[in-house]
């Protein structure tokens, strides 16, 4: 029954996923198409819902095979889903942060990153800085009881170590930048309070831009704060079924999640060009 909780959960979840991150994507490029422009509060729902697209992929393949066959993946297969597990997972965390100093450096210096049509470059960063984590834990995936990762059966310290500062670092960077920015924005609603001179249109963009980024930033660590139990196993030494459970709701969720914040900031339809910042 645990074993039908943990991988019905995640073949149920995973499919109401990939509906909503197909939903964003397609409602942003139905946008682009209209005005040529896609804006930072878009193009971080959008990118987010690339790299669920990813995680489903992965989380699907490894938990179909046990379906069908009975048994996760062994030995250098085993590994290879492993290996291309961390990099979609470390692409998703890493945009989160990144987008979170943007956010920050757009509030405080009014510096504004965009990359335009060289968002590849971004990518590009990012994906290399996940293969390079995940090559560094090749030699520890191994099959676990639903999936390849780490087996608490041998040593996954090194994996759990990789993963648990990696993700605890960036929760730690993106709470710090997402902080300051509300505190900026703090700081300049004082400012029109008391009618002291100050650009009054970036306190309007700005706020509206920290309001959509909340949710997703929040839905972030909701997503990654359900998976953090199993990710610590090789710490605790503590196994659990509930941890499985977590995780697997975790990483198949953020299709969701990031649509709920999707369908709250902007709404079922792509809105006009001066409706969207």
């Amino acid at each position: 029954m645990v074993q039908l909780n943990v991988i019905g959960a995640g073949l149920v979840l995973g499919q109401l996923s990939l509906i909503g991150s197909v939903y964003i994507i397609s409602q942003v490029v139905q946008r682009f198409r209209r005005f040529g422009t896609i804006p930072i509060s878009l193009k971080f729902p959008m990118y987010i819902a690339f790299t669920d697209i990813g995680i489903y992929i992965s989380v699907m393949y490894n938990q179909l095979a046990v379906v069908f066959t009975g048994r996760v993946f062994q030995g250098l297969q085993c590994q290879i889903q492993g290996f291309l597990f961390s990099i979609v997972s470390g692409t998703n965390i890493l945009l989160v942060s990144i987008f979170a100093l943007i956010t920050f450096l757009s509030s405080k210096y009014n510096y504004h990153v965009n990359f335009g049509r060289y968002d590849y470059q971004l990518w590009i960063g990012i994906i290399l800085s996940s293969i390079a984590g995940g090559s560094i834990m090749f030699p520890s995936f191994s099959a676990d009881k639903y999936w390849c990762y780490f087996s608490p059966n041998r040593d996954g310290i090194t994996i759990s170590i990789v993963t648990t500062l990696f993700t605890f670092g960036n929760f730690f960077l993106t709470i710090i930048f997402f902080s300051l920015t509300l505190y900026q924005i703090k700081n300049l609603r004082t400012l029109h309070r008391h009618n002291i001179q100050s650009n009054l249109v970036m306190n309007a963009i700005e706020l509206k831009i920290t309001k959509k980024m909340l949710f997703y930033i929040f839905n972030f660590l909701i997503q990654w704060g359900l998976a953090l139990p199993y990710l610590c196993i090789p710490f605790t030494g503590i196994v659990e079924e509930w941890m499985y459970l977590l995780c697997n709701v975790g990483m198949c969720s953020g299709g969701i999640l990031n649509l709920i914040g999707y369908l709250y900031n902007e709404g079922f339809y792509t809105r006009n060009s001066s409706e969207t910042k």
